[in-house]
């Protein structure tokens, strides 16, 4: 074996074609996203300071752990009367969307989410409808939502017949039914989606709703997902017990504080936190702001005035 072979890669002469150069054009890109990454981390320093809370990564000596009352995707189904079968899981089904994501793709993101209140997949073809996805599942007035449908024919101002698959529909509390699109704001112009939406709108969205809407960054961006996220973490690992001494703590809160003043003296922090995030999620506590909610954020009582 030659020495060139025994040598470390950084020993190796460089490559003068394809790689070189993509390298180079990456590096400057490369660069801004650490830099913006630090100046974010660092901004989160000082501000946490002059909150005066301590962010403490030391690992501790004893680990814990949460103790969800039902920690588990899928639906268990108990047992009938009589039955000796005992419990039975049942897994989380396909998506029903009208045609198969591939998950294989370079141009986006893909990927699915469970949908717990009918136990079955949400599928998403970008991020921003990922963002979307978490952002229904955790509104009350959303009761159901389907993924890639319905397909609708639409005529064009030429006389053409044309069709396309929404990204969701959803079933609103009052009834009311919407077909979602989703796109990048900065491809709703050039995409003629707008267009489009108003024909399939004119000619009745096909029967399969009441009306459309558009979906961007803008509804869909990340500090929603973000607490969006929260909640539904929030869902799946509730322990009543911890949900109920969050309750009580909060009784006695009058007018505005911190999240972080919420966690102090609880007896699991972690499970306390995940209870403020079920007040929240319940609407029993309520952010003083909008935009993201994070340990510095000020919450009062739905309540309070």
């Amino acid at each position: 074996m030659s020495q060139n072979e025994h040598a470390c890669p950084s020993s190796c002469p460089p490559i003068k074609n394809g790689l070189l150069s993509t390298t180079i054009l990456n590096s400057p890109l490369s660069l801004t996203e650490n830099l913006m990454r630090k100046a974010k981390a660092a901004l989160k320093r000082v501000l946490y300071t002059r909150a005066g809370v301590t962010i403490d990564n030391t690992i501790p000596e004893e680990t814990t752990y949460l103790v969800p009352d039902s920690n588990h995707f899928g639906v268990i189904q108990m047992p009938k009367n009589g039955s000796s079968t005992g419990e039975v899981w049942i897994e989380p089904g396909m998506s029903t969307g009208t045609r198969d994501v591939d998950f294989k793709s370079i141009a986006s993101f893909r990927g699915a989410l469970h949908y717990a209140d009918f136990n079955r997949q949400l599928v998403m073809e970008s991020t921003i409808e990922g963002r979307f996805i978490m952002i229904a599942m955790t509104r009350p007035d959303i009761t159901e939502i389907r993924d890639q449908w319905p397909v609708v024919e639409y005529v064009d101002k030429s006389g053409e017949v044309h069709s396309t698959t929404f990204d969701f529909w959803i079933r609103l509390v009052d009834g009311t039914r919407v077909a979602v699109a989703v796109k990048p704001a900065r491809k709703v112009r050039s995409s003629g989606i707008l267009e489009v939406l108003k024909n399939v709108q004119d000619q009745g969205v096909g029967g399969f709703a009441d009306r459309v809407a558009l979906v961007t960054e803008v509804y869909a961006n990340h500090d929603a997902a973000y607490n969006a996220g929260w909640k539904l973490h929030a869902r799946r690992m509730r322990n009543q017990f911890q949900y109920l001494e969050a309750l009580d703590f909060i009784s006695d809160v009058q007018g505005s504080v911190r999240f972080n003043d919420l966690l102090q003296d609880a007896s699991s922090p972690a499970g306390r936190r995940v209870a403020i995030w079920n007040l929240l999620d319940e609407g029993l506590l309520v952010p003083d702001a909008t935009g993201r909610i994070d340990d510095l954020s000020f919450l009062h009582r739905a309540t309070s005035n």
